[in-house]
């Protein structure tokens, strides 16, 4: 991707290189873009959780995936609440978002990857992300 964001439609996986995506790029991915279809459609989080992951074999087999996309989810909808404004909607912000992670190097991304739970990296990624959009 060259930079650009383009809000997947109907939930549709962010446009990133894919044969280079880390498990953690994807799981951050299907966070941003779980958070585009609840901000687009008024989804409850478990609803927009549930469809996402009916549709993506990524995660077959992957017990936790579900509760660990929630808690990501959560919490990018908590940020983007409070930095959204009269003049800013929720989803410019996650526009920006996005668009700072995609821009971020994978050094940017990653916690230590060995103290590092799936969540608790998702929701740094969240932050940093929130922080460098400005």
């Amino acid at each position: 991707m060259d930079g650009l964001w383009k809000r997947p439609a109907a939930g549709r996986p962010i446009d990133i290189p894919w044969d280079h995506a880390s498990t953690q790029d994807r799981f951050d991915a299907a966070v941003f873009t779980i958070t585009s279809r609840i901000i687009e459609r008024n989804t409850r989080v478990d609803i927009a959780v549930a469809d996402h992951l009916s549709a993506a074999s990524t995660w077959t087999g992957d017990l936790y995936v579900s509760p660990d996309l929630i808690i990501c989810v959560a919490d990018c909808l908590r940020i983007i609440d409070g930095l959204a404004s009269d003049t800013r909607s929720r989803a410019s912000v996650l526009d920006a978002m996005v668009g700072a992670w995609t821009g971020m190097g994978p050094s940017q991304k990653r916690l230590d990857q060995k103290a590092a739970t799936r969540i608790q990296s998702c929701v740094g990624t969240i932050r940093r992300a929130a922080a460098l959009q400005g």
